[in-house]
């Protein structure tokens, strides 16, 4: 059943022949035959009626194979790795400018506030939350701003009248 002489080509299971000779259908198994490793091939021959006469078999040492399969996992791994890098670098780019600043500047204003530092409004550039809340914000601080104001005149107001009071007491004593 076999046609190579060599030790190799002597191990191909005769099953898998009988299959190729019954099913006209060529078929290719990896072994490894001690050290080696080994592709077998086994392709059906026809005839001039096209009904199955032999079957050729086609023995290749595979370790040139297993060398180049090696080399494009590793090209696989490292394309693999230089692609998840670049992800990872481009989506931290675009977190910190489209996340992280717009949150900076808001715990900054947030900050300036709660430090009775009124600040310039926190722009509003975007159309998602973030935008939704540095107008919020704004708005809070404008109104902080005028109840400050009101207070803060109310306070003059009631001190100038004290002070009138205590004129009026004055001359009146």
């Amino acid at each position: 059943l076999v046609s190579n002489p060599l030790s190799i080509g002597e191990q191909v299971p005769d099953e898998a022949l009988r299959r190729v000779l019954a099913s006209g259908v060529a078929e290719s198994f990896y072994v490894r035959r001690g050290t080696q490793p080994v592709l077998y091939y086994l392709v059906p021959l026809r005839g001039r009626g096209g009904a199955v006469e032999a079957a050729m078999e086609i023995v290749q040492l595979a370790s040139g194979v297993e060398a180049r399969v090696r080399e494009a996992l590793w090209d696989v791994v490292i394309r693999l790795t230089t692609l998840l890098a670049s992800v990872a670098l481009l989506t931290g780019f675009v977190l910190q400018r489209q996340v992280l600043r717009p949150l900076s500047r808001l715990v900054d204003g947030i900050r300036r506030l709660g430090q009775g530092e009124p600040g310039p409004p926190l722009p509003i550039a975007r159309p998602d939350e973030l935008g939704r809340v540095a107008a919020d914000f704004n708005t809070r601080a404008a109104h902080l701003e005028t109840a400050r104001s009101r207070l803060v005149d109310e306070t003059e107001r009631a001190l100038e009248l004290e002070r009138q009071l205590r004129h009026a007491q004055t001359l009146a004593v």
